[in-house]
């Protein structure tokens, strides 16, 4: 087994994340320790990064996680594996990856991708699973909270404005208490957004139109598009106003 003296920060793939994701503690090899299999495959892994060869490092990541699936470098290389095809937006191969990130410390860390992954995805009744059996657990910040409030009441919402389920309402309602929960918080607009969706599932035209009316408000740079949508709001539900 080598001396692992310190290890290597993949910060050199300079890929844009959705989540604040930690560096891939993986070996370093020193010239003067013995080379064993698996550092020299990690090694492999880590050249075919910094030469952007991206599908050769994935193919390396799977045929180690393959050949040693006791290795105690295998979460950190189910969360690379993750990260490269998240970043291919390639989401529901992703999360395959990612939900075999048992160890806390690094699944936090992936958080936001493993969410968006399943979101993106429209898998929202895995990802109500997911996130009920998570907020189970006493070990979550408050941010990591309100980002699991925020998911489910997209999952919650966006299942039932698909496919209206025979406890639409009650879901919907559900996750407008979600939405409402982060008021002020930096899924406010994405919660306005939700909310003015919900609300007008329901027939709630008016207060559908409450909501696009704040978004005018507070997200100039989307200005346009909320009013074009509270136009269309009016039209169909109050054609006097439209």
């Amino acid at each position: 087994m080598n001396i692992k003296n310190k290890f290597l920060s993949l910060f050199f793939l300079c890929i844009f994340y959705t989540s604040s994701l930690a560096a891939y503690d993986l070996p370093f090899i020193s010239p003067y320790s013995p080379e064993d299999a698996q550092t020299l495959h990690i090694q492999r892994v880590i050249d075919f990064l910094k030469a952007e060869e991206l599908n050769l490092a994935k193919k390396e990541i799977k045929a180690f996680l393959e050949k040693y699936p006791e290795s105690e470098h295998n979460q950190s290389l189910q969360v690379l594996a993750g990260d490269l095809l998240f970043q291919e937006e390639r989401y529901s191969q992703s999360y395959t990856y990612y939900s075999k990130v048992k160890e806390l410390s690094l699944f936090k860390k992936i958080l936001p991708n493993f969410l968006h992954a399943l979101h993106h995805s429209k898998q929202y009744r895995l990802l109500t699973k997911h996130i009920e059996e998570l907020k189970s657990q006493d070990h979550w910040k408050e941010e990591e909270l309100a980002l699991m409030n925020f998911y489910l009441a997209e999952s919650l919402l966006k299942r039932n404005a698909e496919y209206f389920s025979v406890n639409a309402e009650k879901e919907i309602q559900r996750a407008i208490g979600l939405y409402s929960s982060l008021d002020e918080s930096k899924f406010t607009l994405a919660s306005l957004e939700g909310l003015a969706m919900a609300h007008e599932l329901l027939k709630q035209q008016e207060k559908a139109g409450a909501y696009l009316k704040k978004l005018v408000d507070l997200d100039p740079e989307n200005k346009e598009k909320h009013l074009f949508s509270l136009a269309t709001l009016q039209s169909e539900f109050n054609k006097q106003e439209a």
